[in-house]
C-alpha cells in the first residue's frame, strides 16, 4: 500500500539520485516533484515546502 508523506531532510539522496537519473535521461521537467527540480538546494525547497504546510 502506498504511504503519503511530507518531504523532509532524510529524503534528501533518494530526491537528488532521482532527479539526477531523471535529468541523465533527458528529461527536462519532472512532473509530480512540486517545483523540486527548479532548487539547486534541496533544503531551500523542503524550507519553502514547509511554510506552505
Amino acid at each position: 500500500m502506498a504511504k503519503l508523506v511530507y518531504p523532509d531532510i532524510s529524503h534528501m539522496m533518494l530526491m537528488n539520485k532521482y532527479l539526477q537519473e531523471t535529468f541523465d535521461y533527458g528529461e527536462l521537467f519532472i512532473n509530480g516533484d512540486g517545483g523540486c527540480h527548479t532548487y539547486q538546494d534541496y533544503t531551500q525547497w523542503i524550507k519553502k515546502k514547509n511554510k506552505i504546510i
